[in-house]
């Protein structure tokens, strides 16, 4: 068969991949390793073979093997070569170290390998000696019906050079599969096919760019009526649940539409760059979906700029530290603070969502967690010194518990700081918990196994921590501030305050009431139980410089200073 072409040059960056990672014994990632053996390919079968040659060359040995495997389905197929494609992003910067070699040399070799992979899975479909093991309607429709990008933007230029093609809309697809990761999900990636292919005529046009974009041409579309009653249709074949890791989550697709009609650019590349612009707008859109308009090149060049100051804040440490405290009523003093962001800038407070984005598309969460805890610890070393008698709450993404040296980094940020490791507690959010349970929960035994306390956030707003909760290792739930503004208005809401305060004192737990805002708020959660507040009522987030003036100057009792600080270990 024949391969995307490469040029010479390409074939040199990658002959640098091939001489370094050739004289490793093992050139995949060991996760990769641990997948296939999970498949009954232990060491020395062909096939780790194959996949090891196919990262340091554009070998046909995988191709052959597939042709006479009885042991693969193509679903399976598809698994193994996503689980691939991460494994090459993480083995090739180890071999090329310049940033843009290594991202060219990383598009050749995953052009190769989806070309490999789509050519096999057709074939597979279409062999009559596998007919006892052929795929699914809706597995077959995933690689017979979605088009490599490359060869998508072909035929989309093809149709717009078409004096038989009117016009045509680009619709790129982002979907939100909320707290579920990448690797969650890959396995209702046929189901999502086949529920697009159900609104798509036979004309129409599909591609999948990653997990979580895809994008879809339309032909013969010159009005935006049209493209907007089709992305009415993908929505609502995206309103029934998804079985998602032992759970039914909703998916929802955000939509860019971009129109060829009108546009003095009609070529390919330029409208689903377009659409894709503005498939990242509809989140904040009542409808779903956004249509393209040059204006929005402007919010891109925006985030564009944050972004590079985000870099530099974070090599500058000019990020910031904010502390809400928490009270206790049957002590009548502050006994812990939570360490909130906060990022200013010269054009003013940026949001913790934007913040996060940010992070997200960036791949900035290692920098970011570093400085995060770095910082923290810092403080909460000062704090302690200056005889603040207080424990110190810190957030860390669910992200991080997934990473597998997350906890060594805590381990070794935890010793250069000499934290008072009693005085620490690591918060995570309830959702945490709706990707993988038992990984996480194994993460935070790894926590707790360090001295940390662990807190969980925004208890009461997720669905899961109910049937996990005598399994986790936490030491204190927050009931959301949701709930406790609203218990006064709703009985509903009343009674889920009264429920998880009963659930957190039969397991032993601390309590803590969030977005307390008023002394009747206060008094009615002591009477059903819970101590420990945190709101506006107490405090604002403060600077950590009014903090310790705020300490330092305390004449209302609400502070207790540690008699001997420096006698903590």
């Amino acid at each position: 068969m024949t391969v995307s072409p490469i040029s010479i040059k390409d074939r040199q960056l990658l002959a640098s991949i091939q001489t370094t990672l050739s004289a490793e014994p093992n050139p995949l990632c060991p996760d990769f390793y641990q997948l296939l053996a999970q498949y009954g390919f232990a060491d020395g079968h062909p096939l780790i073979g194959h996949f090891e040659h196919l990262l340091l060359d554009d070998t046909r040995e995988l191709q052959r093997h597939f042709e006479s495997s009885s042991s693969l389905t193509a679903s399976e197929i598809l698994v193994i070569f996503d689980h691939y494609l991460q494994c090459m992003a993480r083995r090739v910067p180890a071999a090329i170290q310049d940033e843009r070699q290594c991202r060219i040399a990383l598009e050749c070799l995953r052009r190769l390998s989806f070309y490999i992979m789509q050519e096999e899975l057709i074939a597979l479909t279409e062999s009559t000696s596998l007919a006892s093991r052929r795929p699914s309607r809706i597995t077959d429709a995933l690689f017979e019906h979605v088009m490599h990008q490359e060869q998508f933007l072909q035929s989309c230029n093809q149709l717009l050079r078409s004096e038989n093609t009117r016009e045509i809309a680009m619709l790129a697809i982002q979907f939100d599969f909320g707290v579920h990761s990448n690797n969650a999900v890959q396995h209702i990636l046929p189901e999502i096919v086949n529920r697009l292919r159900q609104i798509l005529r036979e004309q129409d046009l599909i591609t999948h760019i990653s997990t979580r974009r895809w994008a879809i041409c339309l032909r013969n579309v010159d009005n935006i009526a049209l493209a907007i009653l089709a992305t009415n249709k993908i929505q609502r074949q995206f309103e029934a649940l998804f079985h998602i890791t032992d759970h039914m989550a909703m998916v929802k697709p955000y939509i860019g539409i971009a129109l060829s009609h009108g546009m003095d650019n009609k070529d390919a590349e330029f409208l689903l760059e377009a659409a894709l612009k503005a498939s990242s707008m509809p989140s904040t859109h009542p409808d779903g979906y956004e249509i393209y308009d040059p204006d929005l090149d402007a919010e891109t060049k925006r985030l564009d700029e944050l972004s590079k100051q985000l870099k530099k804040a974070l090599f500058d440490n000019a990020l910031e530290l904010y502390y809400q405290p928490k009270y206790s009523q049957k002590l009548g003093k502050i006994v812990g603070l939570e360490a909130l962001l906060r990022w200013q800038t010269d054009d003013g407070l940026i949001p913790i969502p934007v913040i996060f984005t940010l992070i997200e598309r960036d791949g900035l969460l290692n920098e970011f967690t570093k400085w995060l805890l770095q910082t923290a610890f810092r403080h909460l070393t000062d704090f302690v010194a200056r005889g603040m008698d207080i424990k110190l709450s810190v957030n860390i993404l669910p992200q991080n518990l997934s990473e597998p040296d997350f906890s060594s980094s805590l381990t070794n940020m935890l010793n250069i700081w000499k934290v008072p490791r009693d005085r620490l507690l690591i918060e995570i959010t309830e959702g945490s918990m709706l990707d993988d349970a038992d990984q996480t929960i194994t993460a935070l035994k790894q926590i707790r196994a360090m001295g940390l306390k662990i807190s969980m956030d925004d208890f009461g707003t997720g669905y899961s921590s109910l049937s996990y909760l005598s399994r986790l290792p936490i030491n204190e739930i927050k009931i959301d501030q949701a709930f406790v503004k609203n218990m006064f208005a709703s009985e509903r809401d009343e009674a889920i305050v009264k429920t998880i305060i009963e659930l957190g004192n039969n397991f032993r737990l601390d309590l803590v009431a969030e977005g307390v805002e008023d002394e009747r708020a206060a008094r009615h959660l002591a009477d059903i139980g819970c101590d420990i507040l945190q709101g506006f009522w107490i405090s604002k987030p403060v600077s950590r410089a009014d903090l310790i003036a705020w300490f330092e100057n305390d004449t209302g009792g609400i502070w207790q200073k540690i008699a001997q600080p420096h006698d903590l270990k």
